[in-house]
């Protein structure tokens, strides 16, 4: 519940603050992404037999920061936004082979 209300807040937040730093194409390409890896974390089975905060908390959290770093780039300072852009999509993508590793092979 927590992802859908967070990445709901992130597309309204890019769709009002109308960021010019990324492209629309790419904004809508990261969007679907990461919409389908949270209803493919969330929804289908099979889960873990034995949570971890740590897991769950990684398997949650990393990848809104990756659609964080693609969708505004600007806000990390000291970095340039196409490093920011790609950090972001090699950690979603990171993300979605490990996840789809234990998806398939370990639970």
């Amino acid at each position: 519940m927590i992802a859908a209300l967070l990445y709901i807040m992130t597309v309204g937040f890019y769709l009002f603050t109308n960021s010019q730093e990324t492209s629309l194409k790419e904004a809508v390409i990261c969007m679907a992404v990461v919409g389908i890896y949270c209803f493919w974390h969330l929804a289908i089975p099979p889960f873990a037999a034995t949570p971890n905060f740590y897991t769950e908390r990684a398997f949650g959290i990393v990848p809104f920061v990756s659609m964080w770093a693609i969708l505004f780039p600007h806000f990390a300072i000291n970095q340039i936004p196409i490093v920011t852009r790609t950090l972001g999509w090699i950690g979603l993508f990171a993300m979605t082979v490990i996840l789809a590793i234990f998806k398939l092979l370990v639970w």
